[in-house]
């Protein structure tokens, strides 16, 4: 035995002499096997399947909700609209507006009590309701009249009940001399039937002709015509219209 291996054997031999313990503690078996290698790709590729089996599951449930709302909304859309116009013809405080876009007051507008008059404004394309059967259109128009004392002045706004960014406003201001009638009646369209995507399903109701109503005022040269509804109150305005232009035409 060397020198160095009798030294390391007498240390190794005084340590476990006097404390008991071996000089130098064990050291931990380090290397990798396959099997570890094995083990930790297993772990990774049922991680992964986990994650794709929840990722599906994801999808498929999204896919489910849009389908149940897609059903929902295509045989209770006609509902939803209703309760939508209700809403904004409540919420829109026409009137202000009106004037301010005719640069009126209301001093000057005190001839006759003004009014409104509203209804579907049909641009082409409609759809039946599912719990009806009723066309019905996304467009409606309102229509504010006023009266000074030698004019009638009108504020007309279209709008679609689904898309508050799609308002036309027009204003305009007759004198009662130049006003050759005032009417109401109804006006017969051909409508092309609107799928879900905005274009036309074709199919024997393609070409469907609707009756609406109309309010009309004619001066020499033209004939402007408005959406109208016939109520009980529409109907005693226009009708206090007719006579307050009879009475300046004879004045």
């Amino acid at each position: 035995m060397d020198l160095k291996e009798k030294n390391k054997f007498s240390f190794d031999a005084y340590f476990t002499d006097r404390y008991g313990l071996p000089a130098r503690p064990p050291q931990p078996h380090l290397g990798i096997t396959a099997t570890h290698v094995v083990l930790v790709l297993l772990i990774i590729g049922i991680f992964l399947i986990v994650l794709d089996v929840m990722k599906y599951n994801k999808q498929k449930q999204a896919l489910a909700d849009w389908q149940a709302d897609y059903d929902y909304r295509k045989n209770n859309w006609d509902k939803e609209y209703d309760l939508a116009y209700e809403k904004v013809l409540k919420e829109k405080d026409l009137k202000n507006r009106a004037m301010k876009r005719l640069g009126l007051d209301e001093e000057e507008v005190t001839e006759a009590e003004p009014f409104s008059i509203y209804g579907p404004k049909y641009d082409g394309y409609y759809r039946f309701g599912t719990s009806d059967g009723v066309a019905r259109t996304e467009n409606v128009q309102i229509t504010w009249l006023f009266f000074s004392r030698d004019q009638v002045f009108t504020y007309d706004i279209t709008f679609s009940v689904m898309n508050r960014k799609k308002d036309v406003e027009h204003t305009q201001e007759f004198f009662y001399t130049d006003i050759v009638s005032v009417s109401t009646g109804t006006v017969v369209q051909d409508l092309k039937k609107e799928n879900d995507k905005g274009k036309s399903e074709g199919g024997e109701r393609e070409d469907y002709s609707i009756e609406t109503e109309a309010f009309n005022l004619t001066v020499p040269g033209d004939k402007m015509q408005f959406a109208y509804t016939a109520t009980e109150t529409t109907t005693r305005s226009v009708q206090a219209l007719k006579n307050l232009i009879r009475s300046r035409k004879t004045r």
